[in-house]
């Protein structure tokens, strides 16, 4: 049996649970789709005062106390609690163990919330893949696939709930403002409209040593001084990333040191080596990187 035909007759790395032949893997390779979002059509008419996406006259008539951060990501990272900093109700510097149950917000409406629900999906999966990655000393290696566009829209999607909820803040005052270029529901509905230098970056230098941490942290990136909120910095489990949502040049920020969207994430820990593929659909050529975690 040839190397192809071995790959579509296994369970896909997506976790779908089905043949990976039906699934994620065809003639071109391993593929994932990206999830199809459709925030101005979800059976609804109206605006609901309460959530961020009520310009589409979309919503329906009750709110959804949602979490701040994803459940499903929440699940992966913690059981119970999660310690946060950063927040305009703490002091600069001060932490504070919270419950999980205790991290939500009203700021979506249910259809919407429901609309979005893939994202939610493909992050738990992504985090899933990471913590696996990093804790799996063993060989065979390990491989994941995950929709590179789903990454960046569900790191959207927290940045506008967050910032609508002031969970964002410096120096104890709120951030909400976000940059006046930042098209909130057309990032989170077409990926189209992610174009370079939008997206997805990994901070790490290439070959970078690093341990793996129970860390998960999110944070507002701004690249000039008006303070207005131009994407998310993330450190997750050690794996620091970074989501750009305006169009401005990243000469002189730490982004253009930055990896852009690889196509291949290597992780090197121990005797194993592990894969998480990221889907693009943007048309352009993908490298990769490797990082090495130390026990």
């Amino acid at each position: 049996m040839g190397e192809a035909k071995r790959k579509k007759n296994r369970p896909c790395i997506c976790g779908s649970g089905l043949l990976a032949g039906t699934c994620c893997y065809g003639t071109g390779g391993w593929r994932k789709e990206a999830g199809d979002i459709r925030l101005d059509d979800t059976g609804f008419s109206g605006s609901h005062a309460n959530c961020y996406l009520s310009s589409t006259n979309t919503c329906s008539t009750k709110i959804s106390s949602e979490h701040v951060i994803s459940g499903s990501v929440l699940n992966v990272l913690t059981e119970k609690s999660i310690e946060i900093s950063g927040v305009p109700w703490l002091k600069p510097g001060e932490k504070k163990r919270i419950g999980i149950a205790s991290l939500v917000a009203n700021c979506l409406c249910t259809a919407h919330n429901s609309s979005l629900s893939a994202l939610d999906t493909a992050a738990g999966k992504f985090f899933e893949a990471i913590q696996k990655c990093g804790t799996t000393e063993t060989r065979p290696g390990l491989e994941f696939i995950v929709n590179g566009h789903d990454i960046e829209r569900w790191f959207l999607k927290m940045l506008a709930g967050m910032s609508v909820s002031n969970y964002l803040g410096a120096n104890g005052v709120p951030l909400t403002g976000f940059h006046s270029s930042i098209d909130i529901v057309g990032l989170l509905q077409d990926p189209r409209k992610w174009m370079p230098p939008l997206g997805l970056y990994f901070t790490q230098s290439l070959g970078h040593r690093f341990r793996r941490e129970d860390s998960f942290a999110l944070a507002p990136l701004s690249l000039d001084e008006s303070g207005e909120i131009a994407g998310m910095l993330g450190d997750v489990q050690g794996l620091h990333i970074a989501v750009l949502a305006i169009n401005r040049p990243i000469q002189g920020s730490s982004l253009e040191r930055s990896s852009y969207r690889p196509g291949r994430i290597n992780f090197i820990i121990g005797d194993a080596r592990h894969t998480i593929l990221l889907s693009w659909d943007d048309g352009f050529v993908h490298g990769e990187i490797t990082l090495t975690w130390d026990k």
